[in-house]
């Protein structure tokens, strides 16, 4: 492609050296820098980004499904055969600069890209980045091109970005960005012109698909509204209504709950009964029913809200002798231990702390010791996030004035360092003043090593022990899982699928295994698990947990293998990498495909 180089992007030199002086926090010649490239560097600065790499975050798996998606595909794929040949990357972004799509013909470009993880999954925003046409055009809703050296990052001074927000067509609102990437000589005011124009006929694209969804969403919760008294919730991505039952039955923040917890289930597009838990620890049923286009497309979501009493979410259909809590699957000597520590030490009166991993289950293990001592009544959990208010000082210390609740304050390692001594007078307050009836009071963290505040208020701590020291509980923690992800319906794994999951390591403990579980349902045929409904991860053996860029890695290993029906040298040919790198990345990996 050859285009003049654009007029306003500056000499790349004195680019170069006023960010230098910039890094440096000398002197900037603001002559040789524009405005908004300045003024995102300094944004970028104190949002800490790192200046000296490429330090991308992986934010998951791209929602396909969603309306903008769906819009922009058939325009994209016309752009793509517009620039077919040309050294020039197509990227669609969600509002969060997360990319959805990517698209490439020039495998030198390719290449680069994954090296700097421009990639579906990762972010693109500027306070993960810093300065580029992806995230900066967000932060400044404009469409604006980046060049070479303007990057704040250095890996990224090779290339060329041109983004351009894109805007629901009713609401205004910015639902993602269209960013043509190219390298940075091949620059062309060009880019930018097609950049926005695409952005624009995309906007069209979703004005004519919205008025097709919202009115089809309308008439699904018309109609589940009819049948039924119980509170209803319809959402997409532009709209939200609710029936009366839904407004005085559920507080906004129970409203914000439902729909977080049932996010995964909108976005999959296919009927599905949910389990989930209010605020004020009640839990309910949640049916999420889809709505769609007359050609198909998903237009939506209604949920149907079942309040029932509080139970505990893994317990399994038949009481086991080898439980020691009601609900919570395992018998092996450290599960029970642990177990009957908790059992104790919450009927000693005294605050309890519970420590372990991350997805051990801690919160559970709370809940369900509470309703051991106290069943029929209430938990009441408290983000300590969002330590950061009187009012949620005044809630706590009111939940802890209560006669019969137990008050959880998970994940104290989230708690603002501000808060701890605020927090820990509260306590002791409570604690002194109710002597003969102290209240009950469950801490979860990652780690005993407290703020120096709580630290002699939490002194009675069990440790949950990791999934790693429970390999026995395995097959029955397994069977509860696929319980409570089918509370109503058959779910089983084949023998295969099992013996997978047993070998597996799980260093995200039972909510990564739950995770797992989850996806294989969601691909299964019927009610039977096998292992290629297993997300690939299950197929490696991992001894810690690995970083974005290694799960992507190992995951192209395991598909490529299994398209080349485990020949190694015809999968380490479509990586393009030598047998020698694909069988030691295997070892490190710990992949085996030896039970399909």
């Amino acid at each position: 492609m050859s285009h003049p180089r654009p007029h306003h992007a500056g000499p790349q030199r004195l680019v170069a050296a006023a960010r230098e002086g910039f890094l440096a926090l000398d002197d900037v010649d603001t002559a040789a820098v524009r405005a908004s490239i300045l003024e995102s560097w300094r944004r970028s600065m104190a949002s800490s980004v790192a200046a000296d790499r490429v330090a991308v975050r992986y934010a998951g798996s791209p929602n396909l499904e969603m309306p903008l998606v769906q819009s922009a595909t058939p325009i994209l794929e016309h752009l793509r055969d517009l620039l077919a040949d040309e050294p020039v990357s197509i990227i669609l972004t969600d509002p969060a600069g997360v990319v959805l799509s990517r698209s490439v013909d020039d495998a030198v470009l390719e290449r680069h890209l994954d090296s700097v993880s421009l990639a579906p999954g990762f972010s693109y925003a500027e306070q993960d980045v810093g300065t580029n046409g992806i995230g900066t055009a967000l932060t400044q809703n404009t469409a604006l091109g980046v060049f070479g050296t303007e990057h704040f990052a250095a890996g990224l001074d090779q290339l060329a970005c041109f983004g351009a927000p894109i805007h629901h067509p009713i609401t205004r609102t910015t639902v993602g960005v269209l960013d043509l990437t190219c390298w940075n000589p091949d620059a062309s005011v060009m880019l930018r012109t097609l950049a926005t124009n695409t952005a624009y006929q995309i906007e069209d694209a979703l004005l004519v698909a919205s008025g097709r969804r919202e009115l089809a969403l309308l008439r699904h919760y018309t109609t589940v509204c009819q049948h039924t008294d119980r509170p209803v919730l319809a959402t997409n991505n532009d709209v939200m209504m609710m029936n009366q039952a839904a407004r005085t039955m559920l507080s906004v923040d129970d409203q914000t709950r439902l729909l977080d917890q049932a996010a995964e289930a909108i976005a999959s597009g296919r009927p599905q009964r949910l389990s989930a838990e209010l605020s004020d620890g009640t839990e309910v049923h949640v049916d999420c029913t889809p709505a769609r286009t007359g050609g198909g497309r998903l237009a939506g979501c209604v949920l149907a809200v079942d309040l029932i009493a509080p139970v505990i979410g893994l317990a399994p259909r038949r009481r086991s002798r080898s439980l020691v809590l009601s609900g919570l699957a395992g018998s092996s000597p450290a599960w029970r231990k642990c177990c009957e520590d908790v059992i104790e030490a919450h009927a000693s009166g005294e605050p309890l702390l519970l420590t372990g991993e991350a997805g051990v289950g801690k919160l559970s293990l709370a809940k369900a010791v509470h309703h051991l001592h106290r069943p029929g009544s209430f938990t009441r959990i408290f983000d300590t996030e969002a330590a950061t208010t009187t009012e949620w000082f005044s809630a706590v210390a009111e939940a802890l004035g209560s006669d019969g609740e137990t008050v959880i304050l998970p994940r104290l390692e989230r708690l603002p360092e501000t808060s701890a001594p605020p927090l820990a007078a509260l306590l002791r307050s409570v604690l002194t003043g109710r002597p003969d009836a102290p209240p009950r009071l469950i801490v979860t963290a990652q780690t005993p090593q407290l703020p120096d505040p709580l630290r002699d208020l939490l002194h009675r701590e069990v440790t949950v022990p990791p999934l790693r020291q429970r390999t026995h509980d395995l097959n029955e923690i397994i069977g509860a899982l696929l319980r409570r992800i089918r509370p109503r319906g058959v779910l089983r794994c084949s023998s295969q699928a099992r013996n997978i999951l047993l070998r597996g390591r799980w260093p995200g403990n039972v909510a990564e295994l739950l995770g797992a579980l989850t996806t294989a349902a969601r691909r299964c045929q019927g009610g039977m698990i096998e292992p290629e409904d297993l997300p690939p991860r299950c197929r490696a053996v991992a001894r810690r947990l690995l970083t974005p860029l290694e799960s992507l890695e190992r995951d192209a290993i395991i598909n490529s293998l299994r398209a080349a029906d485990g020949d190694k040298a015809d999968a380490a040919r479509t990586l393009q990498i030598s047998r020698a790198t694909i069988y030691r990345k295997i070892r490190r990996y710990g992949i085996d495909l030896c039970e399909e």
